[in-house]
């Protein structure tokens, strides 16, 4: 392969040439620049002046210049350029005479201030527009050549994945696109935070993006989307089938030019089912009852005693027992979940009574914990009739699945059945690859997965936020391998637990201190949080955007979209004020709806029943000693003997001989019926 060689004086005049056209090129920039400031502040001479003399004996310099009559033929037909042939034309024919017209443009302050009081004449106003068309004519022949950005706009759309999310309002120099992608999953499944104070439209903006998100299946793709935490009055109830009712939020979406509503949108049909757990207070609510399917929207459903984890049981028994028995109270759930696949709570509590290094005190205690939850009504086992069938939920892309824990009577209840589904979420997800991907929509995060000073007041609360901070920093930490995108929506990213907060990689920020923009700075590994903090607008609706979008990804000095004014969704977004509960929004908004009190049979079966201490012993008395072996009544003794200190040989000496063989235990047998005990008593020793 031969190689082409020039001379160095060819170089140096290729070199030189590529200068001057560069440096051309600058200076028309900047020309067109200080031209558009001098109209800006009427100053039309100069204007004039730089137009004349500067900007277009520089176009004739350029390379690629074409004759004026070229550049008429091809931007006269381009719809984005502004071009008045006319007015370019009557300027370079007679810009001595326009000139002079506007000279006076250029006197002192004081000279324009007495023009402009005393009136332009005609002659002036002509010269002025020509100078001002000519000159926007000169700079669409520099964004023909790339010179300077064609068609620079302050609002652009900003997109999702299938709709418009809202606009992004940028500054005349920052074109970053039209439309710009707000969204990317480059780095996998989105884990998004909106967070800001009551009034702000964070809950708004968080509910356009789950609608952008449910709409993927409209478009060719599958996404199962779960509205998985509504704590309040049902405010996540009436939502994805009704189109917006609220007058403002119908206009702002058409000031965005959307449709109202999703009525207009032939190919969207949404679907949604709404689970409650099953309390014993349903049947004296009124809930919605569809007409037409002639059944409750809410559907009631139970949760099987063991799907509620290890860690969970533990932590909420065990905030009623000192430390040393939480080691019990494991073993007890171990053995349980060993001997059983299917138990009941009534089931742990009777391994909890048949232990012997539980005083009665303690054993009452975590009875108590044991009946409040059977008190719920819901947790049952897997042959209950109401279980949940997640294989289902998560094939159903298109129905979105929307839980509400708004019916249950009490914070307790509440945070156990949102733990449980971010436990079945997580676990069967890992298990199973064959599922869609998913979206989940957590509200108002602070609730559940509080920072520490802010957990609830009940021991047992506060000891299940503890573990639900634990399975939703989880999800987060892993969301990539299970597929899943996060949705949620705080206050404040100081109110959620410190392990949580720093776990998305995209914050949208309605309001904030510098303290916080400069953390989730951090947090995205970005650093400009000054550049941002004077872009957040007190408008509702508008926030700054964090990481994750795209013009991020394709640009590293862009860190963030700020101000973005999101879109309302085109579902109905709950307003307390006007709807009171979600419930009665239902029945309000949806014409073949209306409030009815159900009659569900909501009794829970008596084998469920969880026993009492005096139950427990009252059995044991009426089985009678002679029911028990002997060996049992051995192991026992040396319990007792373990636990007042005595060591393996004395219990050894000091019980009776093995019935079985008529000579002394074995010190290995009798070790494994007290090996706990010694062990405790060991480690206490110790601490």
């Amino acid at each position: 392969m031969s190689t082409e060689k020039r001379r160095y004086g060819e170089h140096v005049q290729s070199r030189t040439k590529r200068e001057r056209q560069y440096q051309t090129k600058q200076r028309l920039k900047a020309s067109v620049e200080d031209a558009n400031k001098a109209i800006a502040t009427a100053e039309y001479h100069r204007a004039g002046t730089l137009l004349r003399d500067v900007i277009l004996p520089l176009l004739s310099e350029l390379d690629d210049a074409e004759p004026m009559s070229t550049y008429h033929r091809k931007l006269s037909k381009k719809d984005s350029a502004a071009w008045y042939w006319s007015e370019l034309k009557q300027f370079r024919d007679r810009t001595d005479h326009i000139l002079q017209q506007v000279a006076r443009d250029d006197l002192s302050p004081g000279g324009r201030l007495s023009t402009e009081t005393n009136g332009v004449t005609s002659e002036v106003r002509d010269a002025r527009r020509v100078i001002r068309r000519a000159l926007d004519s000169a700079e669409s022949i520099t964004a023909h050549h790339s010179i300077t950005d064609d068609g620079l706009t302050n609002r652009v759309d900003g997109m999702g994945f299938s709709v418009k999310l809202g606009e992004h309002l940028q500054d005349y120099e920052m074109n970053i696109g039209d439309p710009v992608r707000a969204v990317t999953e480059e780095a996998g499944p989105l884990k998004t935070l909106h967070s800001g104070g009551t009034g702000s439209g964070k809950s708004t903006g968080a509910e356009r993006e789950f609608e952008d998100l449910y709409r993927r299946n409209f478009n060719g793709e599958e996404m199962k989307c779960i509205d998985l935490v509504g704590l309040g009055e049902g405010e996540n109830v009436p939502t994805y089938d009704i189109p917006q009712q609220q007058d403002a939020l119908r206009e702002a979406r058409e000031e965005m030019g959307l449709s109202a509503d999703f009525l207009d949108d032939e190919a969207y049909d949404p679907d949604v089912e709404v689970l409650v757990p099953m309390t014993p207070e349903l049947n004296g609510m009124e809930l919605p009852f569809d007409t037409e399917a002639e059944e409750f929207v809410p559907q009631p459903f139970t949760i099987p005693a063991s799907s509620l984890s290890k860690p969970l049981m533990v932590a909420l028994i065990s905030s009623r027992l000192s430390t040393q028995q939480e080691q019990t109270i494991r073993d007890v759930y171990e053995t349980v979940d060993r001997q059983q696949n299917d138990w009941r709570l009534a089931d742990l509590g009777e391994e909890i009574l048949r232990r012997d290094e539980l005083s009665d005190k303690h054993k009452r205690n975590a009875l108590s914990v044991l009946r409040s939850l059977h008190n719920e009504g819901f947790i049952r086992t897997h042959q209950d009739d109401y279980t949940i069938d997640w294989d289902d939920i998560f094939h159903s892309t298109e129905t979105v699945t929307v839980f509400s824990q708004s019916l249950c009577r009490s914070e307790v209840a509440q945070l156990i059945t949102v733990a449980y589904l971010f436990d079945r979420v997580w676990s069967l997800r890992r298990s199973n690859h064959y599922y869609p991907p998913l979206a989940v929509l957590a509200r108002e995060l602070w609730e559940i997965v509080p920072h520490s000073k802010r957990d609830a007041d009940d021991g047992r609360a506060a000891a299940i936020q503890e573990a639900v901070s634990y399975r939703v920093w989880r999800l987060l930490r892993k969301n990539r391998h299970i597929r899943t995108t996060v949705v949620g929506d705080t206050q404040h990213p100081s109110d959620l637990h410190i392990a949580v907060r720093e776990m998305f990689n995209r914050y949208v920020v309605y309001d904030g201190d510098n303290k916080s923009f400069k953390n989730i700075f951090s947090w995205t590994s970005n650093d400009r949080w000054k550049a941002f903090r004077s872009t957040i607008s007190e408008k509702t609706g508008t926030a700054g955007i964090v990481g994750m979008v795209e013009p991020a990804v394709e640009e590293r000095r862009i860190e963030f979209l700020s101000p973005f004014q999101y879109a309302p969704p085109s579902h109905h977004h709950h307003d307390a004020d006007v709807d009171a509960t979600g419930w009665h929004a239902r029945a309000k908004y949806v014409e073949h709806e209306e409030l009815r009190m159900p009659q569900w049979d909501l009794s829970v079966p008596q084998n469920l029943d969880v026993p009492t201490l005096e139950e427990f012993e009252k059995e044991q008395e009426d089985d009678g000693p002679t029911q028990k072996e002997p060996i049992e009544y051995h192991r026992e003794e040396a319990r007792r003997r373990a636990r007042n200190g005595q060591s393996i040989r004395t219990i050894q000496s000091e019980i009776p001989n093995n019935p079985d063989t008529g000579n002394p235990y074995g010190t290995s047998s009798i070790h494994g019926w007290v090996s706990d005990i010694i062990d405790r008593r060991t480690n206490s020793a110790k601490s």
